[in-house]
């Protein structure tokens, strides 16, 4: 089954859409820790993919031959690269085709789960400045907001040199952690609160036109 994701590729090219195009396996069964590479095409898109136009960018991976099913190789290819630690595609979502509302509705909600996590990790703006919003980043911020927390009840004075979106450094105070913290959970609550919404309208939809128009708004 395809990948959702959203990936950029190193020319530059932002994908959205991936499918193994070609498995190439060693047969010798004697081979310890055998791999297989994968040919992943990459589209900007699903539609482009369906009307024929040629990937964007191919990339190359190795997976596990353990982890591929003779009988399905692209299938299990596909599965693989989504489940591996350090895979460009850890964490992407399967798509099948939408063969009938049941299908469509599970096709549509993998959709906009993908975007919902690419909005809950993306960049933030707080007070003109914008900030990384990735799980690491998220992290350090919690620390940071922690930290801030700790030094007011010690009385004592808070201050962090932050590393921006853009590679520029703020010098944030003790409230300006706790605003960028609430900043951060508000785009997380938002990107929620949005799935949460299109996931109701996929669960209402009646017929495949209607699971079709459910997207992330604009």
């Amino acid at each position: 089954m395809p990948i959702i994701h959203t990936l950029a590729a190193p020319n530059g090219a932002p994908c959205g859409y991936f499918a193994a195009l070609r498995v190439d396996v060693d047969l010798d069964p004697k081979a310890q820790d055998a791999t297989a590479k994968v040919q992943v095409g990459g589209w900007i898109t699903e539609a482009a993919r369906l009307e024929g136009q040629l990937a964007v960018f191919n990339w190359f991976p190795l997976v596990p031959r353990s982890a591929l099913n003779m009988q399905d190789l692209a299938a299990t290819a596909e599965t693989a690269l989504v489940q591996f630690e350090g895979s460009p595609w850890l964490g992407g979502s399967l798509v099948s085709a939408p063969s009938d509302l049941a299908g469509a509705k599970a096709r549509r909600w993998a959709m906009i789960k993908q975007q919902r996590n690419d909005h809950e990790f993306g960049q933030f703006t707080w007070d003109g400045s914008v900030f990384d919003g990735d799980k690491p980043s998220q992290d350090r911020i919690t620390k940071g907001v922690l930290k801030a927390m700790a030094a007011r009840m010690q009385g004592t004075e808070f201050s962090e040199n932050w590393t921006l979106a853009d590679n520029s450094v703020r010098a944030l105070s003790g409230d300006d952690m706790f605003g960028v913290g609430l900043a951060m959970g508000a785009q997380m609550k938002a990107a929620f609160d949005i799935g949460l919404a299109l996931r109701l309208q996929i669960e209402a939809a009646e017929t495949l036109e209607q699971v079709e128009a459910v997207a992330w708004p604009s």
